[in-house]
């Protein structure tokens, strides 16, 4: 082309990346305006993260706790002792808990990862109820995966030898 016309210069165009739309859930508000559902304002935000079940009394207390550990299948307590730990790795998770730049909350994806675990729920079942996305879930999950076969499984998992004497006590149950 340029031989034949040498003062012709070929400009190539470059159209800038495009947006992508924000995902998620509307809700009307109280004034009837459609608003866009964000994780803070999800149900499981409001009932595990915001208004923890340890903060109730009496008869309740217990329901909810019980209910929690039905659901998640961990006392509450073990669970913000969990997301203690999973902060703790920024090493793995350096990516949702980046302070400049804020993320999903983390309690909200060590949720997810225990129903995906112990009730066999999908991503997308998660995501309806947190606010944030299923493929979030997803990735979050995989880390989380690699978090329990390398931090958690050498913490907590014993496993018996000659010196452990509730091996012997619990060997008929395996028996």
């Amino acid at each position: 082309m340029e031989s034949l016309h040498p003062e012709a210069h070929v400009t190539a165009i470059v159209e800038p990346p495009k947006k992508r739309a924000k995902k998620g859930f509307e809700y009307l508000d109280k004034n009837g305006e459609l608003v866009p559902s964000t994780p803070t304002t999800s149900l499981w935000y409001k009932l595990y993260v915001a208004n923890a079940p340890t903060k109730l009394r009496g008869k309740n207390k217990r329901q909810q706790e019980n209910k929690f550990w039905r659901r998640f299948r961990l006392p509450y307590q073990s669970y913000t002792d969990l997301v203690v730990l999973v902060k703790a790795a920024t090493n793995l998770f350096g990516r949702w808990l980046n302070s400049t730049n804020p993320s999903s909350p983390i309690e909200l994806l060590v949720l997810g990862a225990l129903r995906y675990l112990g009730q066999g729920w999908t991503f997308d079942d998660i995501e309806e109820l947190t606010g944030i996305s299923q493929e979030v879930h997803r990735v979050f999950f995989h880390h989380f995966i690699h978090f329990g076969k390398t931090k958690l499984y050498d913490k907590f998992v014993k496993l018996p030898n000659n010196n452990n004497q509730d091996a012997a006590i619990h060997q008929h149950k395996f028996s």
